[in-house]
């Protein structure tokens, strides 16, 4: 089993903000990060860092490409039948296998059952989203026509209109069956 770099023994709020300061950098730098570093009690060589950088540079590339692409299917095929989100749970899952396979991940270090997991809770997500706003939709649209119901009211009571001209335009303007 290869030994963890040291970057990956960092306590989190370090390796966070070196994370930080690596992407602000443009991935460059890595003296400076390494004097930082030291002077924050963590001894990594330049060298050190700057391997471990590559390859954070390359998981972040691929996050950024798989952000554009899930972008790029959303504004090109609008969603109907939950295709769309079909479409990103297999984008995702090849993304995934790309990466373990790419970054050498053993997968007995890694839960791939929770990494499917999260997938699937996020496809829930999506759906109960559109459910939500459908249903949101709907009640907007029940709302509006009731205002316009009590407009016609108003109208018809101050301009005289008979309940001919009412039902009539109830129908054929409003569309509402009452």
């Amino acid at each position: 089993m290869p030994i963890r770099p040291k970057v990956e023994q960092l306590p989190e709020e370090v390796r966070a903000e070196l994370e930080q300061r690596l992407i602000a950098n443009a991935f460059s730098g890595y003296g400076d990060l390494a004097a930082w570093l030291t002077e924050n009690g963590f001894e990594i060589s330049r060298s050190s860092l700057h391997r471990w950088g590559e390859r954070f540079e390359e998981r972040v590339r691929a996050v950024k490409i798989a952000s554009e692409q899930s972008r790029a299917l959303v504004e090109a095929s609008p969603d109907d039948a939950g295709t769309m989100n079909e479409a990103l749970m297999r984008l995702a899952q090849e993304k995934m296998f790309t990466l373990l396979v790419d970054l050498q991940v053993d997968p007995d270090e890694i839960d791939v059952t929770k990494l499917f997991k999260t997938i699937a809770e996020m496809s829930k997500a999506v759906v109960n989203h559109k459910r939500y706003a459908a249903e949101a939709a709907e009640r907007a649209r029940e709302q509006l026509l009731a205002e316009q119901r009590e407009k016609l009211k108003d109208v018809a009571r101050t301009t005289g209109m008979s309940a001919a001209t009412v039902d009539e335009i109830r129908r054929s303007i409003l569309g509402i069956r009452t």
